[in-house]
């Protein structure tokens, strides 16, 4: 209740104080200065420029509007029809196919892994549930030789009689 009362207070002071004092911050309003309108019959006296380029156009009108140009219809040139020109169609090229070399038999065979001696590695291949074990320079099969034996590829080469075919195998294939 009290703080009301000081509230009440606080305000009716302020509000009376500023009613008796003079502000000095108020802006100054000065009167504004009207412009004076031109008599009615006010023209300028602007002198006229005759340019050479402009002395030999009679036609000129003074008043035109650049903006509102329209462009002149343009004559339409006739058609003249012609016979196309005949193109010849090329003539199909033959071609003789190469005598193809005999592809290498596939190697049916899983290459398992490596183990044995640095010095005398075997590897192990798999294909139907048959194991074989061979060292390098072996013949896995009757068209396949082992040449090399690595640590992740065995390198084998299949052979037909005529032609020699050096694959690398990788391990799981």
């Amino acid at each position: 209740m009290w703080a009301v009362i000081v509230v009440v207070a606080v305000v009716a002071w302020t509000a009376a104080r500023l009613q008796s004092e003079p502000r000095v911050d108020a802006p100054v309003v000065a009167p504004v200065a009207r412009a004076v309108e031109a008599p009615p019959t006010f023209e300028p006296d602007i002198p006229r420029v005759q340019h050479v380029a402009f002395a030999g156009a009679p036609n000129r009108n003074p008043n035109r509007n650049l903006f509102s140009y329209v462009v002149p219809p343009v004559k339409a040139e006739p058609v003249v029809e012609t016979a196309p020109v005949p193109i010849e169609a090329p003539k199909p090229v033959v071609e003789v196919a190469a005598a193809r070399e005999p592809e290498p038999p596939a190697f049916s065979y899983r290459y398992l892994g490596r183990f044995g001696r640095e010095a005398t590695p075997l590897a192990a291949f798999s294909r139907d549930g048959e194991v074989v074990v061979r060292r390098a320079g072996e013949r896995i099969d009757p068209s396949f030789v082992l040449l090399r034996i690595g640590a992740e590829s065995v390198d084998i080469a299949a052979e037909d009689g005529m032609q020699r075919v050096v694959r690398r195998v990788p391990i799981g294939n």
